[in-house]
């Protein structure tokens, strides 16, 4: 892969654009991949309802399939808008801020918060939060016994669910 690190800017905004470039220059890893920043200028001017967000998906996989050259793409943009259709575009790794950023933070705690431009962005971000955090409520363990596994299993997944309902 000796392409670009596509970083695409859903929205129409050159200066929020232009300041995505600016902070990837100290990123730069020399002999590594070119970072290139671009925009979507027929994309709303930012992403701030379901709708925009819907909008925008449909602009990043035509952007991802505009640019095969490219060795990864990074949806900038908190919302994500496009991530599942731009990785079923590519081979290529596809990555979002907003799953990355939430990964990278239950990597180092269980608890989180998110700090949004907006109430229609709370209430976007805790639907797409649902979809794929799986909220652990109790977890039982079970001695490698082979032959109790069976009994161990059944008892325990019956301790999960009078636990949890």
């Amino acid at each position: 892969m000796s392409g670009p690190i596509l970083f695409i800017n859903p929205n129409s905004s050159q200066s929020v654009t232009d300041g995505i470039a600016r902070a990837l220059v100290p990123l730069r890893i020399v002999d590594g991949p070119a970072f290139e920043a671009v925009c979507i200028a027929h994309g709303p001017p930012t992403i701030a309802s379901a709708e925009d967000a819907a909008r925008a998906a449909v602009n990043v996989a035509d952007m991802v399939r505009a640019r095969p050259d490219c060795s990864a793409y990074v949806i900038a943009c908190f919302s994500d808008p496009g991530l599942e259709v731009a990785r079923s575009l590519t081979s290529r790794p596809v990555l979002g801020l907003q799953e990355a950023g939430i990964l990278a933070a239950l990597g180092r705690a269980d608890l989180f918060g998110i700090v949004a431009l907006g109430p229609a962005s709370v209430a976007r971000h805790r639907l797409r939060i649902r979809f794929w955090v799986v909220w652990l409520t109790s977890c039982h363990w079970i001695a490698p016994r082979p032959k109790m596994l069976a009994i161990l299993t059944r008892y325990s997944s019956r301790r999960c669910i009078w636990a949890d309902g």
